[in-house]
């Protein structure tokens, strides 16, 4: 039997030890490949929370500006709306005479050649008032007396208020008139006396309609629309709405969808001899608008007189209930009722 090698048991022991070994630096070689994927992972998720969080600060930068741009907006809309009331871009006085002997008044021929110069001043036109622009006269303001005073209520002939205003040269510029007919149609609908009005420009072909509003337990208001424009068709809304608490009868005016904002006001001297009323405009496109300021004027004028166009209406519509008394509407009401279309077939 041959004798064993000790050089080959020692290369064998050798060999054995370096399979262990190369099994251990395989172990050791996936480990460290496992720590490096592990080390690089958590790098890129350092880096993917870094990216998120730096997103999430620009965002949140982006969100702080919008806000405080918001905020600021919000801040100077309100500075503005605060000092809206503040800019009286124009202040118009509608004042009434105590007596008849004013410049106006006086003089059977000066009627004569103001109503050659307008067939809207009428034999039985009786001026009561001036109206001024920044102190300057510019115009004035009559009512037809048989129209307000001559009536027979018991024959169904109701008084109707018919207010006129003339420029300075006696040029006619506009007139309110009451509307009996609808007048008397919504105080038997509400049991209310609800007068409602009928506003004429110069040079405008559209008739509008000055309505007070029926609103239970609060003050009153009147609602017309308006096409500011004289060839326009967008029609504007306002309401003028009476103060409360005040010692005069005093309004603001205002669109229905912006009631926080006063467009005009009116404030009623009933302590002045007369009576006066000054209306203080401050939207600084309307008060350019003609058609506006007009409408303004008309409703001052008609302030002299509004309490007494409710008693009336209050006694017409409780007696016509009742069957005492029938109504007759005057030619020139049964006039606004005619179809403008069946004139043009």
């Amino acid at each position: 039997m041959p004798e064993k090698n000790e050089n080959f048991e020692e290369e064998e022991e050798f060999f054995e030890y370096n399979e262990d070994e190369d099994k251990d630096t395989e172990i050791e070689s996936k480990s460290k490949k496992d720590a490096k994927k592990e080390k690089k992972s958590k790098t890129k998720k350092s880096k993917d929370t870094k990216d998120t969080k730096d997103s999430d600060k620009s965002k949140d930068s982006k969100n702080a500006k919008e806000k405080d741009a918001k905020d600021k907006d919000k801040k100077d809309k309100e500075k503005k709306e605060e000092k809206w009331e503040e800019i009286i871009r124009k202040r118009i006085e509608v004042d009434f005479w105590s007596t008849d002997l004013h410049g106006k008044e006086i003089g059977i021929r000066q009627k004569d050649q103001q109503r050659a110069k307008s067939r809207q001043f009428s034999k039985d036109m009786d001026i009561y008032g001036s109206v001024k622009i920044s102190k300057e006269e510019v115009g004035f303001i009559g009512l037809r007396v048989n129209e307000w005073e001559t009536h027979n209520i018991e024959e169904g002939n109701f008084p109707r208020l018919v207010i006129r205003y003339f420029s300075e040269s006696d040029r006619w510029l506009g007139s309110i008139e009451q509307d009996n007919i609808k007048s008397l149609a919504l105080s038997t609908a509400y049991d209310h006396p609800i007068p409602v009005f009928d506003v004429f420009h110069s040079g405008v072909e559209q008739v509008f309609t000055l309505e007070k509003v029926r609103r239970i337990g609060s003050s009153d208001r009147f609602i017309v629309p308006l096409i500011l424009e004289t060839d326009g068709n967008i029609v504007d809304y306002f309401i003028i709405s009476e103060k409360r608490m005040t010692l005069g009868s005093d309004w603001k005016v205002y669109r229905p969808t912006d009631e926080k904002k006063t467009l005009a006001a009116f404030d009623s001297k009933k302590f002045n001899i007369g009576g006066k009323v000054d209306i203080d405009i401050y939207d600084p496109d309307l008060v350019k608008n003609r058609i506006f300021v007009n409408t303004l004027i008309l409703f001052g004028a008609l302030l002299k007189h509004i309490d007494k166009v409710r008693d009336n209406l209050e006694d017409q519509y409780k007696k016509y209930m009742k069957k005492e008394i029938p109504f007759k509407p005057d030619r020139m009401e049964l006039q606004m009722m005619e179809n403008p279309r069946s004139r043009k077939n």
